[in-house]
């Protein structure tokens, strides 16, 4: 069974962690949807099991809640070395997460569409 620490990296410093395999960081708030869809592989038992731990991580302040709440590096942190510089500016100006696929663009318009 996978544990949070083979999938994740986790960053206490940073009050994250980064998915191994996509290259993404997370939350508390964000793991449960990133795990469930991009790891469905894993059985449902495990995706439970890592959502809980980064719950724990969360409770022990080493995960942030959310994005509000994650320490991004100064002068004094270097830049997080394994993650990606997104520079194309394929930021979603609604909802401010990066949307790189069209598909993701499409779901967004769809989204916004259907709200009205």
């Amino acid at each position: 069974m996978a544990s949070f620490d083979e999938i994740f990296v986790p960053l206490p410093a940073f009050r994250t962690a980064i998915c191994r395999e996509y290259r993404t960081a997370v939350t508390a708030r964000s793991i449960a949807p990133h795990v469930n869809p991009y790891h469905g592989h894993l059985a449902a038992r495990t995706r439970r099991c890592i959502v809980e731990e980064a719950l724990a991580l969360h409770g022990n302040g080493m995960l942030a809640a959310d994005i509000h709440d994650i320490r991004f590096p100064d002068n004094a942190i270097p830049a997080i070395d394994s993650l990606p510089d997104w520079s194309d500016r394929k930021r979603c100006v609604q909802c401010g997460y990066i949307r790189r696929t069209r598909q993701d663009r499409r779901k967004v318009v769809r989204e916004r569409a259907s709200s009205r």
